[in-house]
């Protein structure tokens, strides 16, 4: 089936694109009246006015904005029923949430580390949820929320940082003239100086017509797919530029999350050869996984888990029918590896825009 063939990950079905920003300095037709920052509230935290903030201000400036809203108010967004639920998903997975992982997860929400599940842990993380959208405001930090509170690798914001300027001189000042093999080749290189700098093994690049799709990410051979269509134009607009980039990037995270879930059943005891096969992955990665096995019971374990369930293991019946014809894209966006995936290129989206404006440019 086309999921255990390759991840087919920046659309499906060809669903409608991703939401853009306005362009700086243009006025939003959605908003009427326009709503600013000191205007919002608790109030109007509703689906559809988060998705006109974000197509206007950004995902980075809606999180500031909930995030300072939630911690001013202190706000219970559970209810008591609720909140007993959310303790409840702790404890009947007590072999994963040990106490040193409740620890690290109470430090990265702020409070005391006393590695006891209670009341103030999951509204605290209900409130972080809630000022990162669009993640279930639960209180339950499962395989969506996990790698958003506890970033590492391509999601670390220096690394988004780092490739988002690479991306931008690679486009700006190396793109007219070439041809598209040598525009995906210089950004490749900028995508994989960020995957050996986190010690995933490097990606190939393949230039195809992918029929609407703007990547895909191969891991039978650990390839990056790159539709030809935006490569080979002799220019970009900024927003044809910063979805470039996004694409590579959201890919590249997909290559991360392969080559953790590898280590991640190394770390279980697995054999190269059993993670080759149980996988799908080239002989070459599974190897370098058994290499440098992820320890049971660390977070980087668990956060690796979440995406293995999801693709290979309890997860996988419906991820194939959500990749299938039946499937709906709210399902896809909703699969914890493309839920983690989109929200790091859309980092990688806002970073580059952020980097344009700073130097002057437009949106």
């Amino acid at each position: 089936m086309r999921s255990q063939q390759q991840n087919r990950s920046k659309t499906k079905n060809s669903p409608p694109k991703k939401p853009r920003r306005v362009p700086a300095g243009e006025q939003s037709q959605s908003l009427t009246p326009p709503l600013q920052l000191n205007q919002f509230d608790l109030g109007i935290a509703n689906p559809a006015t988060l998705v006109q903030l974000q197509h206007t201000l950004g995902n980075r400036a809606v999180t500031r904005m909930l995030g300072q809203s939630i911690q001013r108010e202190d706000v219970d967004l559970l209810s008591p029923g609720q909140a007993i639920k959310a303790m409840s998903y702790y404890k009947m997975r007590e072999s994963q949430y040990t106490v040193t992982i409740i620890s690290q997860l109470q430090a990265a929400l702020g409070l005391p580390e006393t590695g006891i599940v209670d009341e103030a842990m999951v509204q605290a993380a209900a409130r972080w949820q809630a000022a990162h959208p669009p993640l279930k405001v639960d209180g339950m930090i499962g395989p969506r929320t996990l790698p958003a509170l506890i970033p590492g690798g391509l999601a670390e914001q220096a690394a988004i940082e780092t490739y988002a300027a690479g991306a931008r001189g690679v486009i700006e000042g190396e793109w007219s003239g070439k041809s598209k093999e040598e525009r995906a080749t210089a950004l490749m290189a900028k995508v994989n100086e960020r995957l050996a700098a986190a010690n995933v093994p490097v990606v190939g690049q393949t230039i195809q017509d992918l029929g609407g799709d703007a990547g895909q990410f191969d891991f039978t051979v650990w390839n990056i797919l790159l539709d030809d269509s935006v490569l080979s134009k002799e220019t970009l607009t900024d927003a044809e530029a910063a979805d470039m980039a996004d694409t590579v990037y959201h890919e590249a995270r997909h290559a991360e999350q392969w080559y953790r879930m590898a280590q991640m059943r190394a770390g279980q005891g697995r054999t190269a050869a059993q993670i080759a096969t149980e996988m799908g992955i080239p002989a070459r990665i599974a190897a370098a996984a058994t290499g440098s096995p992820l320890a049971k019971g660390s977070m980087d374990a668990l956060i690796a888990d979440g995406w293995y369930q999801s693709v290979y293991g309890s997860g996988s019946a419906h991820r194939e029918r959500v990749l299938g014809p039946t499937g709906t894209h709210a399902e896809y966006m909703n699969l914890p590896e493309e839920s983690d995936a989109w929200r790091v290129g859309g980092a990688v989206t806002d970073a580059y825009i952020r980097l344009g404006e700073e130097d002057g440019g437009g949106g």
